[in-house]
């Protein structure tokens, strides 16, 4: 549902913002997640599980800002025809 939701709303702020910013900021909580994940997957406590969710669900949700509706757009954008 997370996935479904921001998809919609990145159809706006792609629009409003910018294939760019929205590639850059995306991947920056991207990044940011992932280092968080791995952070509090080491630590042994035994309410970490939540957290680890939390920060699954927050990467998910800027994959569908950024990357995920852009994948095929910033492909063709790239490659250069001579």
């Amino acid at each position: 549902m997370i996935l479904l939701t921001f998809i919609v709303v990145s159809f706006y702020t792609v629009e409003r913002v910018g294939r760019r910013p929205s590639l850059l900021v995306g991947g920056l909580i991207m990044a940011l997640c992932t280092l968080s994940i791995g952070i509090v997957g080491t630590i042994n406590v035994e309410k970490n599980g939540t957290a680890l969710v939390s920060l699954a669900a927050v990467w998910v949700a800027a994959y569908a800002l950024s990357a995920g509706p852009l994948g095929e757009q910033i492909q063709d954008m790239a490659c250069t025809q001579r």
